[in-house]
């Protein structure tokens, strides 16, 4: 049986204009706001982890423990 191809399309609305593709902006836009968006994630899970410190030591034991092999 074949299979249908997944097709996904990403929209953004940037500085509150209509929303549109983002992979119809411009490689310099597309940048900006690749780096917006990575901001408001750090700023937003670094907010949580304050708020949720035991969700935090959770975090770090897991990476830590996925890492573990990398120190042999």
């Amino acid at each position: 049986m074949a299979m249908n191809k997944l097709e996904v399309r990403s929209y953004i609305s940037v500085k509150g204009a209509p929303a549109v593709r983002f992979d119809s902006l411009s490689a310099e836009m597309r940048e900006e706001c690749a780096a917006e968006i990575a901001e408001n994630i750090g700023k937003n899970l670094s907010r949580y982890l304050s708020d949720n410190p035991l969700e935090a030591k959770m975090l770090f034991e897991a990476a830590k423990a996925d890492n573990a092999h990398e120190l042999v």
